[in-house]
């Protein structure tokens, strides 16, 4: 992966970045993640690169980060999100697809499993979608939103203190 290429711009104390990620189900669970320095969990995904469509993104993200293919189902929600990030401020453009793995996947394996996002290690857990609302997950919508997925694309802005 050549990271120069991810859709991320730097203006002093404020970032901009274009985030794609995917929602896997397993019965009533969903695939999170975190990095194993930090506590705040998210969905699996990663940084667009130049020219590169949305659904392809999430596509290689998954191949990268934990070694599976997965078929794009639909896009659930696209998302003007705000925030601040450790002192900076954060403006991330996110679009969530819905996704599907083969049931026969290492993923479905374990509760609780690595990955990797360039030397990083990953932790990816499987959590009860609607109940949720405990856990330090961001965007925080995604708390209820994981619960009950909206039928057509949804668009939402968000900001997150």
């Amino acid at each position: 992966m050549t990271r120069n290429k991810m859709i991320t711009f730097d203006r002093g104390n404020s970032k901009f970045i274009y985030r794609i990620a995917g929602i896997i189900q397993n019965g009533g669970k969903v695939l999170l993640h975190r990095s194993e320095h930090e506590q705040i969990w998210a969905m699996p995904g990663g940084r667009a690169e130049m020219f590169e469509p949305s659904d392809k993104t999430i596509v290689r993200e998954m191949m990268e980060e934990i070694g599976i293919a997965v078929i794009v189902k639909r896009l659930v929600y696209m998302v003007e999100n705000f925030f601040v990030y450790e002192g900076v401020n954060c403006h991330e453009i996110g679009m969530y697809y819905l996704l599907e793995a083969d049931k026969n996947s290492k993923i479905f394996a374990h509760e609780e499993f690595d990955g990797d996002e360039g030397g990083i290690r990953l932790i990816f857990k499987w959590f009860d979608a609607d109940k949720l609302n405990g856990l330090p997950l961001y965007p925080s919508f995604l708390r209820t939103g994981l619960g009950a997925l909206p039928e057509n694309a949804t668009h939402i802005i968000h900001r997150d203190k």
